[in-house]
């Protein structure tokens, strides 16, 4: 960081790792000193979402300050009224923007499949109530939620909304179900599980459509009573947009992400997220497992992955 004026304007000391936190930093810097306008020149999206979700911090010292984003580069370059792109929002909306970029996939959170930026504003347009959850995570940063909250309910209908706008749901189990079974949905365009603890009094062939669109625990057949996929990627968003919504703050105290869904690589100076709490399908349900082989399973693909063969298979194995 540069300095400028006398010593009593040097920045102060700043803990971001990342530059397009730190631009706040010295934005509100420029403006507690007398600016009236300032200019960040960036390529970076994130940049222009964090600003937006600051400028209610940014500008209380100078309410009619300008902050203006120069975006692209070369010939590409569009210039961009921060507080014009505030109003036209709304207030709620423009502090909810850093929490819906998290939820809908950034650099540091996944995304859903199939479903972008666009997808996911007209779900945000069509469920207006999800904006009460952004606020909530936006102005209480590093709040810890369960499948029992408020914000999440509110989250999991969006995620509903998200894949089904004409859906009634507020469960993403149910939504699963649905999609699967009715419109015959790949299992990959399918929104994420979030799994309570329920017996399950289904048909043969519905419980096997349950087991194949909604984790469970093969030894009691009892869906695990732990947050599932939707929980896990909500505390990702949690966590991403806390340090978001703090970086107005020259030296953040930022939590662990170990807290937040997130998995100390062993040996490692980093991260991997936390996808599930419960067994994969793949792993749990083994006795789903159907072979087509009609002699040994010694030469098949399953035998060469070591799979042992179940009632399902043809084979002449033992079961």
């Amino acid at each position: 960081m540069v300095p400028w004026g006398n010593s009593e304007d040097m920045m102060p000391n700043c803990d971001h790792e990342e530059a397009d936190r730190r631009i706040v930093v010295h934005v509100l810097h420029a403006l507690e000193h007398g600016a009236t306008a300032v200019q960040v020149r960036t390529v970076d999206t994130d940049v222009i979402v964090i600003l937006v979700g600051a400028y209610h911090h940014l500008i209380v010292t100078n309410p009619a300050a300008e902050i203006w984003i120069a975006f692209g580069m070369g010939k590409n370059v569009f210039f961009y009224n921060i507080g014009s792109i505030c109003s036209s929002l709304g207030d709620h909306k423009a502090r909810a923007l850093p929490v819906f970029h998290a939820f809908t996939g950034c650099d540091q959170t996944s995304s859903f499949v199939g479903k972008g930026k666009k997808s996911g504003w007209q779900a945000w347009q069509a469920y207006h109530e999800v904006t009460q959850a952004f606020v909530a995570i936006a102005s209480t940063p590093f709040q810890l939620i369960s499948v029992e909250s408020p914000t999440f309910k509110l989250l999991e209908r969006y995620t509903v909304i998200l894949y089904d706008k004409a859906s009634a749901s507020s469960s993403v189990n149910e939504t699963r179900m649905t999609l699967f079974c009715h419109r015959s949905c790949a299992m990959e365009k399918l929104p994420p599980t979030q799994v309570t603890l329920r017996p399950i009094q289904q048909s043969l062939i519905h419980f096997v459509i349950f087991i194949l669109t909604v984790s469970y625990n093969g030894t009691d057949f009892y869906p695990l009573h732990k947050q599932d996929a939707l929980l896990q990627h909500a505390l990702r968003v949690i966590y991403q947009a806390g340090v978001w919504c703090t970086s107005h703050q020259a030296l953040q105290s930022l939590p662990s992400p170990e807290t937040f869904a997130w998995t100390k690589v062993c040996g490692k100076n980093g991260y991997r997220p936390l996808w599930i709490t419960i067994p994969e399908v793949s792993f749990a349900c083994r006795q789903l497992i159907r072979c087509a082989c009609k002699g040994n399973c010694t030469s098949c693909k399953c035998g060469k992955a070591s799979l042992n063969c179940t009632r399902l298979c043809k084979c002449k194995c033992a079961k």
